[in-house]
């Protein structure tokens, strides 16, 4: 009889990490599954969001919608605006989950919650500078953003149909980012997440960024993933 696949579903925005995230996976010793779920308003889920509503459980409902149609546990894996949902899911309990991976989750509430006010404020000036170039007329506003996480150039070094698609979606970006503002997320909450869970973070990534996921590992039980 072939070995049951691990099923791994994947919350991103654009596909970087697929490769790298699917490796940390192989001491399962089984086939991998791994699905891709795009947030809404990135393709193939319809926006449902607005600038007066940008809760976090509307992403959080879709994907546990996804969930419950796996035979078994998923491992939910979350790239920037993806993590925070793959966290709000994991806080959530409404679907069993098999481990949880962030990679970047842009969580400036968690930065303020526990007094990190330099960090929250690197996040906040930079988010409201990036929303109000947008809203004066910079259709290419986003870069700011993007070369927050990456450095200086990095917009300028991805190839045009990615920057055309991250051009495209900013409008879903800014909603991202009032969800994420709107995260109620502290270290005590997240000590109800007993489930396996690995932390990613770049070497090269911005020090308010390390910051925030470093809360996120603090006093966690690190285990193995299990499938």
């Amino acid at each position: 009889m072939s070995a049951v696949p691990a099923r791994l579903l994947y919350l991103f925005r654009i596909v970087q990490h697929r490769r790298s995230v699917a490796s940390n996976y192989c001491c399962l010793e089984q086939p991998i599954s791994l699905c891709n779920h795009k947030p809404t308003g990135y393709g193939g889920t319809a926006e449902r969001r607005t600038p007066l509503d940008a809760s976090l459980s509307i992403n959080a409902e879709a994907v546990e919608s996804v969930l419950r149609k796996a035979s078994g546990k998923v491992h939910l894996i979350g790239h920037s605006a993806g993590a925070v949902i793959a966290l709000s899911v994991a806080l959530r309990k409404q679907v069993p989950l098999a481990s949880l991976v962030t990679i970047e989750p842009p969580v400036p509430m968690l930065l303020k919650a526990s007094g990190e006010d330099q960090h929250y404020d690197v996040f906040r000036n930079m988010t409201d500078a990036y929303i109000s170039d947008f809203e004066s007329g910079n259709a290419e506003a986003i870069a700011s953003m993007i070369d927050f996480y990456g450095g200086a150039g990095t917009f300028a070094a991805w190839p045009a149909k990615v920057r055309q698609y991250a051009v495209e979606t900013t409008p879903t970006n800014i909603l991202d980012w009032a969800g994420n503002y709107g995260f109620a997320l502290s270290e005590l909450s997240l000590a109800a997440i007993s489930i396996p869970t690995l932390i990613m973070v770049g070497g090269a990534s911005h020090v308010a960024m390390k910051r925030a996921s470093g809360l996120i590992a603090k006093e966690r039980e690190w285990r193995k993933l299990s499938p």
